[in-house]
């Protein structure tokens, strides 16, 4: 689908869709497509220090898109994105595990390091 929904996934379908309207026509979208229908979600976070100074972190949870709706935890598609390494979906996942997971979780933690130099602390082993 050549990344779509991708950053607009949001707004798939346009004004007024709710999450449930918009998970009708991703799988709508992909019944053309041959499965499983590979997916992922991907987060990148940004620190910026006073002087001007960056980093950026990027995580992501790799999955695929399934039809059936599980789970009712979180939002937007996670009832349909079937995490491979768990065998659920992300709204399956309690709040424990979606905050090890998730590709927000996982850009984070990616982050961290650059934050605790910054912050002058020194990680533990």
């Amino acid at each position: 689908m050549d990344g779509a929904p991708g950053l607009r996934s949001a707004r798939l379908g346009g004004e007024g869709k709710s999450d449930t309207d918009r998970r009708r026509l991703l799988i709508e979208m992909l019944a053309d497509h041959s499965r499983p229908w590979e997916a992922r979600f991907r987060a990148t976070v940004s620190l910026a220090g006073p002087t001007g100074e960056f980093e950026v972190a990027v995580g992501q949870c790799t999955g695929e898109i399934i039809t059936e709706e599980r789970g009712t935890e979180g939002f937007g598609y996670d009832p349909i994105f079937l995490i491979h390494e768990l065998g659920k979906t992300m709204a399956e996942l309690g709040m424990e595990e979606k905050n090890q997971f998730s590709h927000r979780a996982r850009a984070l933690k990616a982050l961290l390091p650059a934050l605790e130099t910054r912050l002058g602390l020194v990680r533990g082993n």
